[in-house]
């Protein structure tokens, strides 16, 4: 960014040139930090882009937990891990990227506010030799979430429009609303893409309130399925 300015004095006319530097980690938009600090400079996905990107391919039967490695999505966890859970196996793979919903953001109050990373977590209680049953997306980190006064962006409608503008048809098949807890469920299909049940839930009450989606991998459109969740 360069300003010029121009002195006149009695023997002439002097100009020069003042460079300003912006200082490191700002521009002249005044670029937001991130949080986690790994997704800083890394671009952004619209949900609906998000959403695209982890339906499986046309004509996939099924998918490994080596899906979509090679992605924005930045795995943290090393192939898979187990979880021992009430006496059962938990399988899971966790990843971070940046996700606005037509251009919103999720932010968090750290030592200033920065922009919330969302968190991608593919998981199986099944034989992980079979790979995922379900791919859950949500914001905040696996394992840290977002909720309560320090953040914001952490609850958002049934993403219809985010969907639609990434090219994605999606036909409601059951919606549950009871106490605060609210549950929908969507065919999505793609000309590119295996049709996926997709599952928006969202929970509020007096401490703050979340959503997330659940993309079902081995579902199949039922009106019951918002009955189990």
């Amino acid at each position: 960014m360069k300003f010029t300015y121009r002195r006149a004095f009695a023997a002439g006319i002097v100009t020069g040139i003042i460079t300003l530097t912006p200082v490191a980690g700002a521009s002249a938009q005044g670029v937001q930090d991130v949080y986690p600090t790994e997704l800083q400079g890394t671009r952004p996905l619209e949900l609906g882009e998000l959403v695209l990107l982890l339906m499986p391919d046309s004509g996939v039967k099924s998918v490994g937990w080596d899906f979509r490695a090679e992605s924005p999505i930045l795995w943290r966890t090393a192939g898979y891990e187990t979880i021992q859970k009430k006496g059962a196996s938990l399988y899971t793979r966790n990843g971070i990227v940046r996700v606005h919903i037509q251009g919103k953001k999720s932010t968090v109050l750290r030592q200033r506010v920065v922009e919330l990373g969302w968190g991608v977590t593919y998981s199986s209680t099944f034989n992980p030799n079979f790979g995922p049953e379900e791919i859950n997306i949500s914001p905040g980190p696996p394992r840290e979430g977002c909720f309560g006064a320090t953040y914001t962006g952490c609850d958002f409608e049934e993403p219809l429009s985010s969907l639609a503008h990434a090219g994605i048809a999606a036909t409601k098949i059951c919606g549950k609303h009871d106490m605060g807890e609210m549950v929908s469920a969507f065919a999505l299909t793609h000309a590119g893409r295996r049709p996926t049940v997709m599952v928006w839930q969202a929970s509020g009450g007096s401490g703050g309130s979340s959503a997330w989606l659940i993309l079902k991998l081995n579902e199949t459109p039922n009106p019951s399925i918002c009955d189990k969740l």
